[in-house]
């Protein structure tokens, strides 16, 4: 026994004497500063096969554990610099003195340090973009070549495409709500922008599990890194009635620890629910979740004029982040997000519905009130490692919202409604990486309490709505003679409960496998799985067993072409509002009435997405499109009589199909201070209705132009151009051919002066057809003017310069034109006093 322990004890300390470290340093070879997140490969003997590979830390450093005692070479490459090899000497630290590069490399070339990189990434110099006069980093953004940032929401997309991270100093503070940076941090304090295209979030997948998204980094100057960055800001003012705004901004954007902290109030119609807005899916590294069924939902309402000139609004944001980073692998972060938005109206609509037997017109006025609490708590911990990783998100979020509705024309009454929401989930990861394999562990838990009143003439009727859902799941992957296999199996259950007069339960459970093959050369990659899934309900009494293909294609012709493509078959179910058997009403007009059968659909999907670019001379190009054919057993009908719309369920075959394509051009002139951009969009769809006891086929069709301008001809002059025009085309049975509509939208923004003195001004122009015959021009006019000194900024500005009283805009649906009208608010003046640190 002595002897085997000897033996044992032998050959472990063999083992270990054959493992040693390598380690080393990455600098400067001017400045001598540590570089930070530097592509450390380790190679061995003379291949070119990467065997390992690191990031560098803060500090600069990395280091390897290897057990084989070879030849062993060290590769260091960093986006600007020269790349650097040196041969590992046992024993001996490393260190690699990096020289700026400033020649092309892979059509991505340094310009005077305006646009730089190599590989997967595109770096730019914010100091060559922007011309100091930026509020925050959006505004600098909207500047940059290939990226767009969307108007209204504030989602940023690169070359077509949305970033599906968005991170400070390679830190994501926001969790995914990244316009609580955009909005709030200085463009100055800013270095560089780096786009990662391929980026792969998982640091033990790189390498090994090929991604197609892409991520966008904020690089901040040195002396702004560690500091606070606080923002104090009060206004007031006067339009019908006295107006106020203010917010304070205290922002910490370290390597180590970051945090956002932010108070608004607003009475100036701004919506500050948009820095709440999740724009990047916290699902990235978890399983997604079906949604939960809504049976009723607060009215919304959308216009093609920003929010701010349409609604009344009384409005309290307060907002923590903060994040902390122990070491390179592990991170932590806490959010809380607390929102009141006090929300008044006055609107109506003008709603044809087109039958066969008959054309029905409904007209209403009404005064909206809408007030909302809403709540959300997170705690996400993350250990990202070379070899393992480990992610845990909890999240807890409430919503209180009470709406009143005052309602003139075909029904005279008060409708009053009342949705709660409260939600908590709990999302986990867990994988381990080994040479060959990959394998790990997904669970996703899910509680929702959701009672809703609806209270109007003499109808009080209260829905209360509960859902426990839950999904496990393990998955394993290896490579074998170059190719990827991989297998994920798992459970899914779902508990739901509705109460309204009496009881709803319908529990059910789903198990499922899928098989996933890769096969990858170079630049060539397909991939192409099958998910089969049992599923049981029991109330209903349904059971399915389902197989839903899937087939992706990734090639990259060159350094400036790429194409995924991407064809999938899926077999679904609709949710519980498709199959509750009782009655409800869902607003004061339409009353639902379902047949309890669960209804099936089947859905082919495909898509496309094409990319050039030419990042040397500025010029980004990028076409996507996709088509889509659902194939249904069920038609839902809608009748009206007695000014109520009736819907029930028709056991009719049917299918609706549409498609779209959508190009996306991008150009900068280095030499002109320009950018230019054309966004294309067409939209086609089609299929059946029915509607007072007849069936009948619709086709919809809408294109959309968006020209986009940016120019800084002068150092204090810069002007922006950004139009939207489009046109709506619909056809409705056999009769009813409706005409092309166009609505046209165009702004012009001037802003003239120096690091002193500025002068912003905005025209609008809204062109709109109302119907064949009718139209309306609405001209509106923003003007501001501030005086900087040092810290301090003093504004004056003036909204609606022209006194505009009311918008109106037409859209067409599947068997409807709807004419919508909104009263404006009115002109006012406001002014500001801000001071920022």
């Amino acid at each position: 026994m002595k002897s085997l322990i000897f033996f044992f004890f032998l050959l472990f300390t063999c083992q270990m004497q054959a493992q040693f470290f390598i380690k080393g340093k990455v600098i400067d070879s001017e400045t001598h500063q540590p570089l930070e997140r530097a592509t450390v490969t380790l190679t061995r003997d003379s291949s070119s096969t990467i065997y390992k590979y690191d990031l560098t830390d803060p500090k600069g450093c990395f280091s390897f554990s290897v057990s084989e005692n070879n030849t062993w070479t060290v590769h260091v490459t960093y986006l600007g610099y020269q790349k650097e090899s040196q041969p590992v000497q046992k024993g001996k630290g490393m260190t690699f003195q990096l020289k700026p590069e400033a020649i092309s490399l892979k059509e991505v070339e340094i310009k005077g340090g305006r646009i730089y990189g190599r590989q997967d990434t595109v770096k730019y110099d914010l100091s060559r973009f922007t011309s100091g006069k930026e509020q925050n980093i959006k505004e600098a953004l909207k500047r940059l070549p290939g990226i767009d940032v969307n108007e209204q929401s504030g989602e940023i997309r690169y070359n077509g495409k949305a970033i599906s991270q968005f991170t400070v100093e390679g830190m994501d503070v926001s969790g995914g709500r990244y316009n609580q940076v955009t909005e709030n941090l200085k463009a100055d304090a800013v270095k560089d922008a780096e786009v990662i295209e391929h980026f792969q979030p998982i640091r033990s997948l790189r390498n090994k599990m090929p991604s197609d998204k892409v991520a966008l980094n904020l690089t901040l100057k040195p002396e702004i890194r560690s500091r606070w960055l606080l923002t104090l800001q009060t206004a007031g003012g006067y339009g019908d009635q006295m107006l106020y705004n203010g917010k304070l901004n205290a922002l910490q954007l370290a390597r180590e620890q970051q945090g956002i902290y932010l108070y608004k109030a607003d009475q100036t119609g701004k919506d500050l629910s948009t820095e709440l807005q999740q724009l990047i899916s916290d699902n990235q590294n978890f399983l997604t979740p079906t949604d939960v069924p809504t049976f009723i939902n607060q009215p919304t309402f959308s216009f093609p004029l920003e929010k701010q000139r349409l609604m009344d609004n009384i409005t309290h944001l307060a907002s923590v982040n903060r994040l902390y980073r122990k070491n390179e692998e592990q991170q932590s972060r806490f959010t809380f997000h607390y929102l009141y938005d006090e929300q008044h109206r006055n609107q109506g609509t003008q709603e044809i519905y087109y039958y066969p037997s008959d054309t029905i017109h409904v007209a209403q006025a009404q005064d909206y009130s809408l007030y909302t609490h809403q709540a959300q708590a997170s705690y996400n911990y993350e250990r990202n490692g070379t070899r393992s990783f480990f992610r845990n998100l909890l999240e807890a979020h409430g919503t209180w919202g009470h709406s009143q509705e005052n309602l003139h024309g075909n029904r005279e009454l008060t409708q009053n409604l009342q949705t709660n929401n409260l939600q908590l989930t709990n999302q986990l990861n867990l994988l381990t990486t080994r040479k060959q394999t990959t394998s790990g562990f997904r669970s996703f838990f899910r509680y929702t309490y959701h009672p809703t009143t609806l209270q109007f003439a003499q109808v009080n009727q209260s829905l209360g709505l509960q859902q426990t859902y839950m999904d496990n799941q393990g998955y394993c992957q290896w490579k074998k003679n170059g190719m990827i296999f991989g297998i994920t199996g798992g459970i899914q259950g779902e508990w739901l409960l509705l109460h309204q007069t009496t009881n709803f339960s319908s529990p059910q459970f789903k198990l499922y496998a899928t098989p996933m093959w890769m096969w990858e050369r170079n630049t060539f990659r397909l991939t192409v799985s099958a998910n089969a899934a049992y599923l049981r309900k029991t109330n209903p009494q349904y059971t399915d067993l389902r197989i839903s293909p899937t087939a992706s294609l990734y090639w990259q012709f060159s350094p400036r072409w790429e194409l995924i493509t991407r064809a999938q078959l899926q077999q679904k179910n609709e949710e519980a509002t498709a199959y509750y058997p009782y009655s409800y009403w869902q607003n004061y007009r339409t009353v639902a009435s379902f047949s309890s059968h669960v209804p099936e659909f089947q859905n082919q999907l495909y898509s496309f997405y094409l990319t050039y670019k030419r990042t040397v001379h500025e010029f980004f190009w990028s076409l996507s499109g996709s088509y889509w054919n659902q194939k249904n057993q069920q038609l839902t009908h809608s009748e009206y009589r007695d000014s109520i719309f009736f819907l029930t369920t028709w056991e009719v075959p049917n299918h609706n199909r549409s498609y779209s394509l959508t190009s996306l051009l991008s150009k900068g002139f280095y030499n002109w201070n320009l950018k230019t951009s054309l966004e294309t969009q067409l939209i086609h769809s089609e299929g059946k209705q029915a509607g007072q006891g007849s069936i009948q086929n619709y086709c919809y069709t809408q294109l959309v132009l968006t020209p986009k301008i940016n120019w800084t001809p002068l150092s204090w002059l810069n002007t922006s151009y950004l139009a939207s025009l489009t046109c709506n085309r619909s056809l409705i049975g056999e009769n009813n051919n409706l005409p092309a509509l166009w609505n046209i939208r165009q702004q012009i923004y001037l802003e003239i002066g120096n690091s002193t003195y500025q002068i912003r001004l905005t025209g609008e122009h809204y062109y709109n057809q109302l119907d064949e015959y009718h139209h309306q021009h609405v001209w509106l006019a923003d003007a501001e003017a501030s005086y900087i000194k040092d810290k301090w900024r003093f504004s004056m500005s003036l909204c609606n310069l022209f006194n505009q009283k009311e918008y109106r805009h037409t859209t067409y649906s599947a068997i409807q034109q709807y004419t919508s009208w909104i009263k404006m608010r009115p002109r006012e003046i406001l002014v500001s006093i801000q001071y920022q640190l």
